[in-house]
């Protein structure tokens, strides 16, 4: 995407002459990455978190709640997934293709539908195992500010 989007730029700029399409093209490929990313991140459990709350939960509840976060994630990603697979099916039966190069999106949505459904599985197996972290807000985040 960013060597398309560079390229065309160069083209667009010093010769007058851009790559056609590459806004769709990018737009297309924008949603595919980041839906490949979410089974990644979510085995991972590296979402972004806001921990306001979590030095006043203590004990068995903070592991309660960590549950029932990897559960409601879980079902959100599954709508998504289901709602990605109806604007799918919509798009395939009506012949909705891009404005410039004609390109169906249908596939690249069942893609990211399917990646959406992997992600919930994943969610759900994670559930099934007891496999998430309960946050600890003592712990060390890893980040910059840990120097």
């Amino acid at each position: 995407m960013s060597v398309l989007t560079f390229v065309d730029v160069l083209g667009r700029y010093l010769f007058s002459n851009p790559i056609p399409g590459t806004f769709e093209i990018v737009g297309l490929l924008l949603g595919v990455v980041a839906f490949s990313g979410l089974p990644i991140v979510s085995c991972n459990q590296s979402h972004i978190t806001v921990d306001l709350f979590d030095n006043y939960i203590r004990g068995r509840f903070r592991r309660v709640r960590a549950y029932v976060v990897l559960l409601g994630t879980a079902l959100m990603v599954a709508f998504i997934g289901h709602r990605l697979l109806m604007a799918g099916l919509d798009e395939a039966a009506n012949d909705f293709v891009t404005e410039n190069l004609g390109i169906s999106r249908a596939p690249l949505i069942y893609v990211m539908a399917a990646l959406a459904f992997l992600t919930c599985v994943l969610l759900l197996h994670m559930c099934w195992r007891g496999q998430f972290q309960s946050p600890d807000p003592h712990q060390s985040s890893g980040g910059m500010d840990d120097e």
